[in-house]
């Protein structure tokens, strides 16, 4: 079963996709809004083990060269979201990378698969960042999984074992995009902004120990077939 930190720009970067993966799942450096050749090569540079990139379309166009450092960089997974041109999901595939992107409804799943993505992510109205939420995670993963039949990641307020078995339960291939994750150790952000009540409900201590607490227990819970299985030998590297 993977887990996906949310490539959340300003927070997720090479630190902190080096620890989610070190926790056993497959962790994501987040280019946001602001992303420049140069600080995606920073990131890098900090990240070890397996990791995955996630990118923001009209960044990556007008960045030029930003989608191609990232392809070259290998990583185990490349997402890419808030756009309409599919053109860079057959050169991720030309580099032997596995795709993502984010969805909101059941046609953007589908437009998404039809166009080649191999993995969705069904991020619901209870994730930030950009995009055109309109459901809830839970009612929104049940109209993906409708639509398609590819991986179906959740995203969207993910961020304790009841939510993690929710979303497991109504079908999802694994959780990511879990917003929980700006808390952890190795977080560029790990503060709240100014505002937002800093109370016990809304505190995440990014505890350590998620393999050894998660995934015993989880294992084996969610099948993986064709592009999940090479998600999960991506995450689990040689030998794994």
């Amino acid at each position: 079963m993977p887990i996906v930190n949310a490539p959340m720009g300003g927070v997720a970067g090479g630190r902190l996709a080096a620890a989610v993966t070190a926790a056993g799942g497959l962790g994501m450096i987040g280019m946001g809004s602001t992303a420049t050749q140069a600080s995606l090569a920073e990131q890098l540079r900090q990240v070890t083990g397996r990791f995955g990139i996630g990118l923001v379309d009209w960044v990556m166009r007008d960045e030029v060269g930003l989608l191609e450092d990232a392809l070259a960089a290998r990583p185990a997974l490349l997402s890419v979201s808030f756009g309409t041109d599919w053109s860079w999901v057959d050169k991720a595939h030309d580099a032997g990378i596995v795709t993502a992107t984010q969805v909101y409804d059941g046609a953007g799943a589908r437009r998404a698969v039809d166009a080649g993505v191999d993995i969705v992510v069904a991020r619901g109205a209870e994730g930030g960042g950009h995009g055109e939420v309109r459901l809830g995670t839970l009612p929104l993963l049940d109209a993906v999984l409708e639509a398609v039949s590819v991986p179906v990641l959740a995203g969207g307020g993910i961020a304790s074992p009841r939510s993690l078995a929710a979303v497991l339960a109504a079908g999802a291939s694994g959780p990511g995009w879990a917003p929980a994750w700006r808390r952890a150790r190795g977080a560029d952000q790990r503060e709240y902004p100014s505002g937002v009540d800093r109370g016990p409900r809304n505190r995440y201590p990014g505890e350590p120990g998620i393999r050894r607490r998660r995934r015993p227990a989880l294992a084996g819970a969610v099948p993986l077939t064709g592009v999940g299985q090479r998600l999960r030998r991506a995450m689990d590297g040689p030998g794994g």
